[in-house]
């Protein structure tokens, strides 16, 4: 052995752990993006605004929960009740307007006030959108012999009777009333006060939804009463009638009957905004019926 030489005893020399220190940088990475996307989970989850049941409309928030069924008479007034509250304008004929969200369900809530409710048949309404800020469409049309179907009551005068839907809309001296029953006195007292009446479908009665056989999905509306003043509410979407019924409960509805939905004709006129309904120039059935608000 020179003394020039180096030996290394033990085999040969250990070469750098590349390998390894790749294998602990990639493990620290991994950690790192799940400790990051749990923080973004939970931040999103519990520290945004507007999550859980907190719904926005227009420069307005309401919060809808879901309805715990019949309230007492010392219930908590639902948000949508305060709305109409709020959107109270004296001596003026107008058309209040929410834009808002139920159980994931776009809706236009619009709060008719200081105008003239009552029936119509015939399209003539639908040529006075100066006078009329808000028709829709009231009862269905039988489709066998086109007439109106189930009890109904124009100025006095009765055009059709029977039973066909439990849910009820009256207009008698300028006050609607909208219920549920089998046989309402307000039939008679419509046709003895020279008033108006109609039958639909029941979607909410007492606080509670009514369950309906239909499946379909369609643009939804009713005409619902909420702490005895009147709205129209209509879906943005299409929607079943249970899940429409079901909303309309959780908003606080007191009773609610359906209006004649999907592409039918309607117009509202409210906030400086008209929202038009269906196609106006299409005229189908003679005996289609319209609940007005005139100024």
């Amino acid at each position: 052995m020179e003394d020039n030489n180096i030996y290394f005893l033990g085999g040969e020399p250990k070469k750098p752990d590349n390998d390894g220190r790749k294998h602990r940088i990639v493990r620290r990475t991994v950690v790192v993006i799940v400790v990051l996307a749990a923080i973004y989970v939970l931040f999103f989850m519990f520290g945004t605004p507007g999550s859980a049941d907190e719904k926005t409309g227009g420069d307005e928030t309401i919060s809808f929960s879901v309805s715990p069924g019949p309230f007492d008479d010392e219930r908590e007034r639902s948000p949508l009740s305060l709305w109409v509250e709020s959107s109270a304008i004296a001596d003026s004929a107008a058309v209040s307007v929410l834009d808002t969200m139920v159980n994931d369900i776009p809706v236009l809530v619009f709060y008719p006030q200081n105008m003239v409710p009552y029936l119509s048949v015939g399209y003539d309404v639908t040529l006075d959108t100066v006078r009329n800020l808000m028709f829709m469409q009231a009862a269905d049309v039988r489709a066998d012999n086109k007439k109106i179907l189930g009890a109904f009551v124009l100025k006095g005068e009765p055009l059709s009777w029977g039973l066909s839907k439990k849910g009820y809309c009256s207009i008698i001296n300028g006050e609607v009333t909208v219920g549920v029953a089998d046989d309402s006195p307000l039939f008679e007292e419509a046709t003895d006060k020279g008033g108006y009446f109609f039958r639909q479908y029941a979607l909410v009665d007492s606080f509670r939804m009514v369950e309906n056989q239909l499946k379909n999905k369609s643009i939804r509306r009713a005409i619902c009463d909420i702490d005895g003043s009147v709205v129209v509410v209509e879906t943005q979407s299409r929607e079943s009638m249970h899940d429409f019924a079901e909303a309309l409960a959780d908003m606080g509805i007191c009773n609610a009957v359906n209006l004649v939905g999907s592409s039918s004709i309607g117009w509202v006129k409210g906030e400086g905004k008209s929202y038009v309904r269906g196609h106006h120039n299409q005229h189908r059935f003679k005996n289609v019926s319209f609940i007005v608000w005139s100024k």
